[in-house]
């Protein structure tokens, strides 16, 4: 029987394993650690080898096999050759080998029903893990999906953006309409009752801007400002969404939802510092890449130097059409309209445009 048993050590490459194992243990030999793994593996290899060669044979041979075990470990001549051979280890080690041939039998009769229960056990693990994690987008490929909308080069959209301050109840909504094309944008703001609040004309071709307001006329050179912090075709420049190492800035998937219609992947941005505690959900079309609904909530913590934030929950839907944009949407308006506004002339130096 040790002869059997020597046979299927060498059809399962037993022999190359002990070579590496002590090359393993020569290279690693001031590595307690390593030893006592690679010590846990030559025992593995004999039970798994025990348990071949006695796969098929009766309890006479299984209970000799077991007695020749136990008389070779009582050997003293030539301890180093009993341990070569890999008959013979320590005691605990023996008994073990011992009571796993015990178990043969009925490990070969419910072999079968293991390895389908395993099977099923693992499919159902796969199916269920798999299942939790068919809608999970990392925020790079959500950011990847936001940025496929920079290919429109022709968009019209439409902003209704309501603001409710819940510390002196009172609300507020606006409407922004947005025109882009040519890389000029053209935007205009009005509210509930259709009074226009701002308009903002924007030629990136000229890198000038034209802001009327409050019944004032300005207007910007805005060469200074790089290509990165500049407004796209959604109102929002390309540096508002990725990936920070600003510990205040978390970004957080929230899953998929649908919203007027469209499929959307829905994150949430935090930003916390001293100042304030701000909270920004977005819903991404998945297939245009545009952001069709945004939440907001801003809750100052205490006021800041030259400036306060406003404790406010703000809510923006937006609707959108491609391919629309006429050239008379995107005109440069008739500064001549407006015949009692203040014009004033500027350098735009800030970041953002």
């Amino acid at each position: 029987m040790t002869a059997k048993t020597k046979k299927h050590h060498y059809k399962r490459k037993d022999n190359i394993l002990n070579i590496l194992i002590t090359i393993l243990r020569c290279v690693y030999i001031f590595n307690p650690i390593v030893w006592l793994l690679l010590n846990q593996v030559k025992k593995d290899l004999e039970l798994a080898t025990d348990e071949l060669a006695m796969e098929n044979e009766n309890n006479e041979i299984q209970k000799e096999y077991c007695k020749t075990l136990v008389k070779i470990s009582m050997i003293n001549s030539d301890r180093f050759l009993i341990q070569t051979m890999c008959l013979s280890d320590d005691k605990k080690n023996l008994e073990r080998r011992i009571d796993n041939i015990k178990l043969v039998d009925k490990f070969k009769k419910k072999k079968k029903i293991i390895t389908i229960i395993s099977c099923i056990t693992i499919c159902l693990v796969i199916v269920i893990f798999y299942t939790g994690n068919t809608n999970y987008m990392s925020i790079k490929d959500i950011i990847k999906i936001y940025h496929k909308a920079s290919k429109y080069e022709n968009v019209h959209y439409i902003k209704e953006e309501r603001k409710y301050y819940p510390d002196i109840n009172e609300e507020s909504t606006i409407y922004k309409e947005y025109y882009f094309k040519n890389n000029i944008v053209n935007e205009k703001v009005t509210d509930n009752n259709g009074k226009i609040i701002s308009i903002t004309y924007i030629d990136y071709n000229s890198n000038e801007a034209i802001l009327i307001m409050d019944k004032n006329i300005t207007i910007l050179d805005i060469s200074n400002v790089e290509e990165i912090n500049r407004l796209h075709k959604f109102g929002l420049s390309y540096s508002v969404m990725k990936e920070s190492n600003d510990n205040n800035v978390k970004y957080t998937y929230l899953g998929e939802e649908n919203i007027n219609g469209k499929d959307t992947y829905k994150y949430e941005n935090s930003y916390v510092d001293e100042y304030i505690n701000s909270k920004a959900i977005r819903w991404i079309d998945k297939e245009t890449g545009v952001i069709v609904k945004e939440e907001f909530k801003d809750k100052a913590k205490k006021e800041i130097p030259n400036g306060f934030y406003d404790n406010c929950i703000t809510e923006c839907n937006y609707s959108y059409e491609f391919d629309s944009v006429k050239d008379e949407d995107i005109a440069r308006p008739d500064l001549e309209m407006y015949p009692d506004y203040t014009i004033e002339n500027e350098v735009y130096n800030s970041i953002y445009f």
